[in-house]
């Protein structure tokens, strides 16, 4: 896999998901996975080491449910900033799996758990 860095491949990533990306956006961006969710921040994982991240604005409004925000086990693609000190999440990799639970109350919602678990469950 051309221009991937190997660390990722240790991390669950393959073909499967390369072929889902536009080569194009990999000039100035990265392929990351989310390792933890808090709120409104993100870490993510480049192969390099977990650094903070944070979602673009188009990304952040143009959801239209909670599964549209990345969840821990996520690919993204993002652009790392200040030596890879912080960066900025673009967009999520389509996922090949996801782990979901029904919200609490009465209206039928989902949150998102955990997704692209392609390293886990591989068909």
């Amino acid at each position: 896999m051309k221009n991937v860095p190997m660390k990722i491949e240790q991390f669950g990533f393959n073909t499967w998901f390369l072929d889902r990306i536009d080569p194009t956006k990999l000039i100035d961006h990265q392929i990351a996975r989310v390792t933890t969710v808090n709120k409104d921040s993100y870490s993510i994982n480049n192969g390099k080491g977990d650094v903070s991240a944070e979602l673009t604005g188009r990304l952040m409004f143009s959801a239209d449910s909670p599964l549209d925000y990345p969840a821990t086990g996520d690919w993204v693609i993002a652009q790392y900033y200040d030596k890879d000190s912080f960066a900025i999440i673009s967009e999520i990799v389509p996922r090949k799996s996801v782990l979901k639970r029904k919200t609490s109350g009465k209206k039928v919602e989902f949150q998102l758990i955990a997704g692209a678990f392609h390293n886990i469950v591989d068909t």
